[in-house]
């Protein structure tokens, strides 16, 4: 009796469960149910400032309203980020606007709010939105993709002919000098794999490609039983 009905239940409160989830539940995170009314922004990287060991960066100074600001170039976040402090000590503070928008760091769960937004003018043609960052989060001023890309810092490269550039690294086998030893553990046992099928449409082309491998010396053929079949 009813095991539809209940059965229905759980599957509901299973998916408001994974939802809520989705959230790290602290003071900065935001309500599940707000969460389809907002927009998310990825940012790649918000580490913690006071961390003693860091990998190598890419930090660029910035003029905002007539101050100059350290920024680091995140070409994974997908907006500029700018903290609390730093736009409380602006000599000319833009307007602070109100937005919808959450920000979200790399493999991160938790969801980042933000005071608002403050467009600022670069030069006479281009203009960018940054996003306040409250001051508990203590991460870096970012520079997205798009900003570094407009403002000449990143260029774009949608090929790039490393083989065209390099024939002499991609000419022959590429055997490296010296002689390599593999050393088996004696307690393994052998294995002997079954013996694969291959469509007949591609014989011919697979008998070509093994004389072609055992030429240059990368297999060597077998014509007696051995404990090893790969």
């Amino acid at each position: 009796m009813n095991h539809f009905a209940n059965v229905c239940r759980k599957r509901l409160n299973r998916k408001k469960e994974n939802k809520v989830q989705s959230v790290e539940m602290s003071e900065n995170s935001v309500d599940s149910t707000v969460i389809d009314s907002l927009q998310i922004l990825n940012i790649c990287t918000i580490e913690n400032n006071e961390q003693k060991k860091k990998p190598r960066r890419w930090y660029v100074n910035v003029s905002i309203c007539e101050r100059k600001l350290k920024f680091k170039v995140d070409t994974g976040a997908e907006c500029n980020m700018l903290m609390e402090e730093a736009y409380h000590r602006l000599p000319v503070k833009p307007t602070l606007q109100p937005t919808k928008v959450l920000l979200c760091a790399y493999l991160s769960k938790r969801l980042i709010r933000l005071l608002g937004k403050i467009t600022v003018p670069y030069d006479e043609k281009l203009s960018f939105d940054y996003y306040i960052v409250r001051s508990e989060d203590r991460v870096d001023n970012l520079l997205c993709l798009e900003t570094a890309e407009d403002i000449g810092l990143s260029k774009r490269m949608e090929t790039v002919d490393l083989v065209e550039n390099n024939q002499d690294l991609f000419q022959g086998l590429g055997k490296l000098p010296g002689t390599c030893k593999i050393v088996l553990d004696p307690t393994v046992k052998p294995v002997v794999a079954r013996r694969r099928r291959f469509a007949h449409s591609i014989l011919p082309r697979l008998k070509t490609m093994l004389s072609e491998m055992e030429k240059i010396g990368v297999i060597r053929k077998v014509t007696k039983p051995t404990n090893w079949v790969s």
